[in-house]
């Protein structure tokens, strides 16, 4: 058991979660994940330097729902963005491109890393953010690229985690915009405006676990935007994600609006987008 707790010692936080864990498999699994693991500790670094760095400054992290418009995109050109996931399916059609780039979901990465559009190592942005474990499933890692720890837990009402230090882990929130917005505030930023966060999906996890399906619904911005995998979305724990980003950046007085075009996310204050640009 030493020579676990040893290999686990770079990293205080995992330290933590597996000091009293029972199961011996997950301990070793993280082991191997980091133990010696280059991509891990450049990343680290990595993330570590963009503390604080946009301190004063606004952001805008961008959904993929279908409110989403090239019109809004050009007129961001000049701000600083997060986007996610399949968002390079509109480079063709705008000069814009994000700042941040990231992706979470294994499924979603794993059909990007197939896609021969594109190559998942180059989507433009200024630096792209993975979970470190990718590797579990056989992807390769890239220098071009920076590893993060996702806590990747079930999540209920009580237990869903802001991170105060994303170079340590990022909480887990059943979307990968709140791992952005929790990198957007340890990166600094005081002002984080959402846009194109519809919070809508044509096939529904309801509250009382009934499934709503309907088909006039758009869940994205483009019809080349699609996934293999079409399950229901769960939006419960989203939704409490984005209250627990909400209640956090309050409380330290950074502004956190929804800036959407519509859509059903009201989780925050609105802002008419139109005013803010």
């Amino acid at each position: 058991m030493s020579n676990i707790w040893k290999s686990l010692k770079k990293n205080k936080y995992l330290s933590k979660i597996y000091k009293n864990a029972s199961n011996i498999k997950m301990v070793m699994r993280h082991r191997k994940l980091i133990k010696n693991n280059n991509a891990y500790l450049r990343s680290n670094s990595q993330i570590k330097a963009m503390k604080g760095k946009h301190a004063g400054r606004r952001c805008f992290i961008i959904g993929n729902g279908p409110s989403l418009s090239i019109k809004d995109l050009a007129r961001l050109e000049n701000e600083d963005t997060f986007a996610m996931n399949k968002i390079y399916k509109v480079f063709k059609e705008t000069n814009w491109r994000p700042t941040y780039y990231f992706c979470q979901d294994i499924r979603v990465i794993e059909e990007i890393y197939k896609d021969q559009s594109i190559d998942m190592d180059n989507i433009s942005a200024q630096m792209r953010f993975f979970p470190i474990d990718v590797k579990w499933q056989g992807i390769k890692y890239s220098d071009k690229n920076s590893y993060f720890y996702l806590k990747r837990k079930y999540i209920t009402n009580k237990n869903i985690e802001f991170s105060d230090d994303v170079s340590l882990y990022c909480g887990e929130g059943s979307t990968v915009t709140y791992s952005a917005i929790q990198f957007a505030v340890y990166f600094g930023y005081n002002e984080i405006y959402l846009i194109g966060v519809d919070h809508n999906y044509s096939k529904l996890i309801n509250e009382d676990g009934t499934v709503t399906v309907n088909q006039k619904v758009r869940d994205y911005f483009s019809k080349e935007y699609t996934y293999k995998h079409s399950e229901p979305v769960d939006l419960r724990t989203s939704t409490r994600a984005y209250e627990k980003a909400n209640e956090y950046c309050k409380k330290r007085e950074i502004i956190i609006k929804n800036a959407t075009r519509g859509g059903k996310l009201e989780a925050f204050d609105r802002i008419d987008l139109d005013e803010l640009l």
